[in-house]
């Protein structure tokens, strides 16, 4: 059976790189498996879309009624602690995931040193898929975005929705 990940390494290599891109997520998950969350914390996450987790409609009307719905992460999840980077992975229509993870919750690791860090960087921290979620809120909010490169602060809006960590089934 081939995954949306598959598809996705297929179309950016060929289908020969197929058993070295399973290998190369298989290592990492096994690495994040190593790491411990000692602290609560607050994640951010920029989507293209919350269609794909809301089964194919994502209105403002289809966010607000998905309140209260589990959803699920098949794939790993790239999150920013720093909130202001969010809009660099948002898409076109600025939508960003707003997670409250309990530390006994996280399964995943941050990865320090391989990414940007300080003006601009993500202090990413990367969780395993399966990672389980409960929209708890939606909406439509208006976010000032610095640029890192000029200083020039832009006013922006983001449709955020507002999610908690569940734990894997």
């Amino acid at each position: 059976e081939e995954s949306e990940y598959d598809a996705g390494a297929v179309g950016m290599f060929d289908v020969s790189f197929r058993p070295q891109m399973r290998m190369m997520g298989h290592g990492l998950a096994t690495e994040l498996s190593r790491y411990e969350q000692t602290d609560d914390l607050v994640l951010y996450s920029g989507t293209v879309s919350f269609a794909r987790f809301l089964g194919g409609s994502a209105t403002m009307k289809d966010l607000k009624n998905s309140i209260g719905t589990a959803i699920t992460e098949p794939f790993f999840l790239s999150t920013a602690l720093q909130e202001s980077v969010t809009p660099t992975f948002a898409g076109p229509y600025n939508s960003v995931f707003i997670i409250y993870a309990d530390r006994e919750l996280i399964d995943g690791g941050y990865i320090e040193g391989t990414v940007g860090q300080g003006a601009g960087g993500e202090y990413e921290l990367l969780l395993k898929g399966g990672t389980r979620m409960e929209i708890i809120d939606a909406g439509l909010r208006e976010i000032s975005v610095e640029d890192p490169w000029t200083g020039e602060i832009s006013i922006l809006p983001e449709t955020y929705v507002k999610v908690r960590l569940l734990p894997k089934e």
